[in-house]
């Protein structure tokens, strides 16, 4: 990281110094945990699926792009249980493909999808880490030390299999830091990001335009907890319509109407009525 810092020049993925690097005492290797949803799933995990089925590797004795046909008839055959968040879909859509859905690739379906298509030093490679990450999962941690030493070996062999210029810094953290993050942590769980995303989900949801988009999350985020959490008084107008507001999505209409009675409510609640008016005045 001094290195970069000091050259402006990119290493091994690392763009520069961390800003929090200057607060006194802290260690950001051992308190930032390495978040297995973005370092394993959505890094290396479709960072994987790039090189085997990308054209551009098409020379490469682990390219698999010529069955591609082969594979997705496979994994769209598979009837999960209703438990998965996501049912498989075309893997030409492999792009867009969430962190849930890589989740379920690794630790579910990679090996019958795969399974005498990929050339087996590849496949066992990647088993290797499917089957260290849902060691890693299980709330009973059972032997740490082991799953580290393999998830050192699955970064050994990964540079040798797929070469030095695909070792990524998502490969490093993978192999290196979310083992002590575990140790530190607990089950990867514990400090997964899964949770955080939901709420991404939720707050992109309040925005319905791209008039001052921080005014429409804060209103709309105030309205949902004044609609959840606010004890409402009896016989109030709207006390229908809060019960109904959150359970289905609402049209252009009724986000108008949505403004209007946030009028009403800000009227039992003047701490909120002062956080709109002073947002809308910074963000102006």
């Amino acid at each position: 990281m001094d290195e970069v810092h000091r050259t402006g020049k990119e290493k091994l993925g690392i763009v520069g110094k961390s800003v929090f690097m200057s607060i006194p005492n802290l260690d950001i290797v051992s308190r930032f945990p390495t978040d297995y949803m973005h370092a394993v799933l959505l890094g290396v995990m479709k960072q994987l699926w790039s090189l085997w089925v990308d054209s551009e590797n098409h020379k490469e004795n682990f390219s698999v792009g010529l069955r591609l046909t082969e594979i997705e008839e496979r994994f769209l055959s598979f009837r999960p249980p209703s438990s998965f968040p996501r049912f498989p879909k075309p893997l030409t859509e492999y792009k867009q493909f969430k962190a849930n859905e890589w989740e379920g690739i690794l630790l579910h379906y990679i090996f019958p999808m795969m399974y005498g298509i990929l050339p087996r030093e590849y496949l066992n490679h990647v088993m290797l880490l499917s089957f260290t990450i849902f060691q890693l999962l299980q709330p009973d941690l059972r032997d740490i030390n082991l799953c580290g030493r393999r998830l050192e070996h699955f970064g050994k062999q990964f540079q040798v299999l797929y070469g030095h210029q695909n070792m990524t810094y998502n490969v490093h953290l993978s192999a290196q830091q979310l083992i002590k993050a575990v140790h530190n942590f607990g089950t990867l769980y514990n400090f997964s990001l899964f949770p955080f995303e939901a709420g991404n989900g939720m707050l992109l949801g309040f925005r319905s335009g791209s008039n001052k988009p921080v005014v429409q999350l804060e209103q709309k985020f105030i309205l949902y907890k004044l609609c959840m959490f606010t004890k409402v008084p009896k016989r109030l107008p709207i006390e229908k319509w809060i019960k109904e507001l959150w359970a289905n999505k609402t049209s252009g209409a009724e986000n108008k109407q949505q403004y209007s009675l946030l009028a009403i409510l800000c009227e039992y609640d003047d701490d909120v009525n002062t956080r709109i008016r002073t947002t809308s005045k910074t963000s102006s």
